[in-house]
C-alpha cells in the first residue's frame, strides 16, 4: 500500500465513523460546550474536516483547497483563514453550522 492509499483508506474510515457518531446528533448539542471556553463537536468535526481538506489538497494533490475553491468558507460563514488552531473563546463560539451542511 502506498501512501495515497493509506491516506484514502484512512480518511474513508474516518468519514465513516464521524457520520455514524454524528447522525442523530441536534443543534443544541453539536454547539453545546460543557465549559466556557471548551471546544464543541461541531467544532472539533469542522477542524477535523478542515485539516483534512488541507493535506489531501495542498500536500497530495497540490490544488487549492476546496474550503476555498468550492466557497465552503462562505457557505459556512467562516473565514477562508481559519484553519482552527489558536482560537480564542469568541473564536469556537463562532464556529456555527447545521450539520447537514458539512456532510
Amino acid at each position: 500500500m502506498d501512501s495515497i492509499e493509506l491516506l484514502r483508506v484512512g480518511f474513508r474510515d474516518l468519514h465513516k465513523e464521524l457520520e455514524e457518531d454524528t447522525h442523530d446528533v441536534d443543534e443544541g448539542t453539536l454547539l453545546w460546550q460543557p465549559a466556557p471556553g471548551a471546544n464543541h463537536i461541531g467544532f472539533l468535526l469542522w477542524h477535523i474536516v478542515r485539516d483534512e481538506d488541507t493535506v489531501v489538497s495542498q500536500s497530495v494533490m497540490k490544488q487549492p483547497e476546496l474550503w476555498v475553491r468550492d466557497g465552503w468558507a462562505a457557505r459556512l460563514g467562516i473565514a477562508t483563514t481559519e484553519q482552527g488552531t489558536g482560537f480564542e473563546s469568541a473564536g469556537v463560539e463562532g464556529i456555527r453550522y447545521r450539520l447537514a451542511d458539512l456532510f
